[in-house]
């Protein structure tokens, strides 16, 4: 397949995410971009022959993420409606991709607490493991599929939308054609006060320095274990509180 037909494939596939399925961003990240991709986060987690990753993304309604956290979470329709969206626009593009252009394809959408680590590690309550399970790093392709970057929140950060967008990712057996990596200032490095740390209810962010792939670090038994977990057994929603307080949230209001 040469070049321009790399192309064609690549933009047919974005313009079915955007028009057909409707999400609100989508970008391609070639394989050749993960070359120094930890191997527990490697698209070939998922097939054994991936060539490139589709990112794409639903926007929460800025109205119902505004001062939401856990303890007044306005945007738990949101993020579930959101999250089972994305989670369909996933396995529909896999299969879309197969029975058009031919290619083996697979869609990985939230970090879920999986049986297998919790019998590996012969845990005997969900509350016990120490961070969600994941087939592949979905921000990572995010970034190298040119989406945005990721900040001291550890979240995708992107121009336009700020930290509020929910994503999902399909790995391909297509050789697909990459988007340019996302060029704009992030304000981190500039941030007053940091917010997105000194306002998580469990302390769970710092700043993560020397790691190519994001800026921040998350201590996972604090944010997931108390707040995804009891949300999940309690049928009450999470915390979007480092998302919602980003500059660029706000600014992207």
């Amino acid at each position: 397949m040469n070049v321009d037909e790399r192309k064609r494939m690549s933009e047919d596939i974005k313009k079915y995410a955007i028009n057909v399925l409707g999400v609100d961003v989508v970008g391609i990240a070639p394989i050749e971009r993960y070359v120094d991709c930890p191997p527990e986060f490697h698209p070939k987690r998922l097939l054994p022959n991936p060539k490139a990753v589709v990112t794409m993304g639903l926007v929460h309604n800025p109205d119902m993420v505004q001062d939401s956290n856990i303890y007044e979470c306005r945007s738990a329709i949101d993020s579930h409606a959101i999250d089972t969206e994305n989670l369909r626009a996933g396995y529909r593009l896999a299969r879309y991709i197969n029975r058009k252009w031919g290619y083996s394809s697979g869609a990985t959408g939230l970090p879920v607490h999986l049986p297998a680590p919790f019998l590996r590690e012969g845990l005997k309550d969900i509350k016990e493991a120490v961070k969600p399970s994941v087939f592949i790093s979905i921000k990572m392709g995010a970034v190298l599929g040119g989406l945005g970057k990721r900040g001291v929140n550890d979240l995708l950060i992107h121009p336009e939308h700020g930290a509020i967008v929910r994503l999902v990712s399909v790995v391909t057996e297509a050789p697909l054609a990459g988007d340019p990596l996302a060029d704009f200032n992030l304000l981190c490095d500039e941030c007053e006060g940091m917010p997105c740390i000194t306002e998580c209810p469990t302390k769970a962010l710092s700043v993560k320095k020397g790691d190519p792939y994001t800026m921040g670090s998350i201590d996972w038994q604090k944010c997931f274990n108390f707040i995804g977990n009891e949300a999940l057994m309690l049928g009450k929603p999470g915390c979007l509180q480092c998302a919602v307080v980003c500059p660029h949230s706000r600014a992207n209001k």
